[in-house]
């Protein structure tokens, strides 16, 4: 049995009843029924894991979320606030916020939620257009308000100049709605996972 792992990945096998079975490494034996692993009913998978780092340079042309605190596997809850950015074709983060415009950062975003909007097509026009908002002389310091301009009026601004249909998102809750929280809430599910593992071999789940 042959499993390719990222660092953080979970294993997930079923053994002697329905319940799955996550772990970090597949053990000897069932913690369910304590009988030798040599043959399982169906091969174990890997669960996706579902956050990317930038410094990899395998997020171009994507919006980049991350936790404004903290990280999403340690400590991250569905109420706490988050940072969003913008990737261009080399996988530089541009970002707006308290400090102004923010570019080139990347080693606070090793592991955030990447999401592409557009085909490869358009990946020289998604750089057009986000060399001229960046132009803009909004993106002072003096003009952020955590509450009401912010890294996601930067993104929003942005999004409504690329003008590409599956990225016209008129406002930060119609774009967290549609395409952040479901990306969020497979990010939950896997850590919530994860953090059990901190700590024991294995977590099961009915």
């Amino acid at each position: 049995m042959s499993l390719h792992q990222h660092n953080d990945s979970i294993i997930c096998f079923k053994h002697c009843t329905s319940a799955s079975i996550f772990c970090k490494k597949i053990p000897q034996e069932c913690p369910i029924c304590k009988n030798n692993l040599s043959a399982l009913p169906l091969d174990p998978v890997i669960i996706p894991y579902p956050l990317t780092n930038v410094v990899d340079n395998q997020s171009c042309c994507c919006l980049v979320i991350k936790p404004t605190e903290g990280c999403f596997l340690c400590d991250y809850s569905i109420n706490d606030d988050l940072h969003i950015g913008v990737t261009n074709s080399r996988s530089d983060v541009i970002e707006y916020d308290k400090s102004g415009l923010v570019k080139c950062d990347n080693h606070m975003w090793k592991n955030c939620v990447a999401i592409q909007l557009i085909p490869i097509s358009w990946q020289i026009f998604w750089d057009e257009m986000l060399s001229i908002v960046c132009n803009d002389s909004n993106w002072h310091t003096a003009n952020y308000n955590e509450l009401k301009y912010n890294c996601f009026t930067f993104v929003i601004s942005f999004l409504k100049n690329i003008n590409y249909p599956s990225a016209k998102f008129t406002s930060k809750e119609d774009l967290c709605k549609i395409l952040i929280l479901p990306k969020i809430q497979s990010v939950l599910k896997y850590s919530t996972v994860y953090r059990h593992l901190v700590s024991k071999d294995f977590y099961i789940q009915e």
